[in-house]
């Protein structure tokens, strides 16, 4: 039987949330990692959220961020936190990571409104850290998700993009250590029912999916010798499937053009570094082909943060 090559090109998808979705977004974007969003029901995140704490996967709560809008002496608690975010001007705002401010409680002796707030809010994610000290709400002080400056928006507004790419591609995003990511992983993800190769921006061949050497009769060469090894490693990879190699011993045969699929986030300040490195003529031609036109988009939607 003659192998099948499915070929795409690359896309993304930008992830919105609110507060009261939370436990949702942290759903969706742990899921690309053993692509189970199959198993999204109604009522399925919070015992996926639950489960991920329970086995100590907290990387997955890096997804969501929460905004409050406290006093400014709150300042001083805070401050130093390389994963807490903070803005003084007309107000203080303070925004972090489910994770970091789980991190932030779990070694501090300290009494904090923020941590009740967030208890309350989402029991889920912090019934497993005790809450210190009293149990009362300081007046003045909510988690905020209502209008921001642009400074404060640079800082403390997030984004999460769903991004089909290569293998090759994700290993420069996750160079941006300021951003959080779940990536589908070739040791869980089991391709016995077929591999999905990204067709490189200077190789002339159209998506779809090609039986044996069908197109290997076009006139380029080096467009041919890849689509070949594309070729030979799906039937290998089957190959040793066959023969018993779990998923995570078969990846060892699996090249940079594998179709992967990554969720990124990273505040408003973080994702303009991120273009400007990444959407320069010196970056790689694949890495610009999905950033350059992701910048335009939200250039379009919210000029006043991705304009240059």
């Amino acid at each position: 039987m003659e192998s099948i090559v499915k070929l795409i090109k690359p896309s993304y998808e930008i992830l919105g949330y609110h507060y009261d979705d939370l436990l949702q977004h942290i759903e969706v974007a742990g899921r690309t990692c053993y692509k189970s969003e199959g198993k999204i029901t109604e009522g399925s995140a919070e015992k996926f959220c639950r489960g991920m704490v329970e086995r100590g996967h907290e990387s997955v709560l890096e997804h969501a961020t929460v905004c409050f809008l406290v006093h400014e002496d709150f300042v001083y608690q805070y401050a130093g936190s390389p994963f807490i975010n903070i803005t003084t001007s007309s107000r203080t705002l303070i925004s972090g990571n489910i994770r970091a401010f789980r991190d932030f409680y779990r070694n501090r002796d300290i009494n904090s409104s923020l941590h009740r707030i967030l208890a309350k809010s989402y029991p889920v994610l912090f019934e497993d850290i005790p809450v210190r000290g009293s149990q009362n709400f300081e007046s003045g002080i909510r988690l905020f998700d209502g209008a921001m400056t642009d400074e404060e928006a640079l800082v403390h507004k997030t984004m999460s993009i769903r991004f089909i790419c290569d293998r090759g591609v994700t290993h420069e995003m996750v160079r941006h250590r300021l951003a959080s990511y779940s990536q589908e992983s070739t040791r869980y993800c089991d391709y016995k029912g077929g591999l999905q190769f990204v067709i490189p921006p200077w190789v002339d061949l159209e998506p779809g999916e090609y039986t044996g050497y069908e197109p290997c009769q076009i006139s380029n060469l080096a467009d041919k010798t890849w689509y070949c090894a594309m070729l030979n490693v799906e039937a290998t990879y089957q190959s040793l499937r066959n023969d018993g190699w779990p998923p995570q011993q078969a990846r060892s045969v699996l090249p940079n053009s594998l179709k992967t699929e990554i969720v990124m986030t990273a505040n408003v300040r973080e994702w303009r570094h991120v273009f400007k490195l990444r959407c320069s003529p010196k970056a790689h031609p694949q890495i610009r082909e999905i950033m350059q036109p992701l910048r335009k988009e939200l250039q379009e939607r919210v000029p006043v943060l991705f304009d240059e």
